[in-house]
């Protein structure tokens, strides 16, 4: 990553990378404010929340390998 960013003349002095592959839920449903600076439907707020409310912790939304995020190849 830092090689293409110098390539493309950035500055890459105070760049840290930083790769989360495995707490997506937890990034998306760890608050509900997420949801609604990004989605303007009602309805798909209400349902997003519906879901996090049936856990006591967002790391419980996704346990399932075949329902998981994927990572593209």
């Amino acid at each position: 990553m830092i090689e293409l960013l110098k390539e493309k003349q950035r500055d890459t002095r105070n760049f840290i990378p930083y790769i989360q592959l495995h707490e997506f839920e937890a990034l998306l449903f760890f608050s509900n404010v997420g949801f609604e600076f990004m989605y303007h439907n009602r309805l798909t707020i209400e349902d997003l929340n519906k879901i996090r409310n049936r856990y006591q912790n967002p790391e419980e939304i996704n346990d399932n390998p075949n329902t998981a995020p994927h990572q593209s190849n």
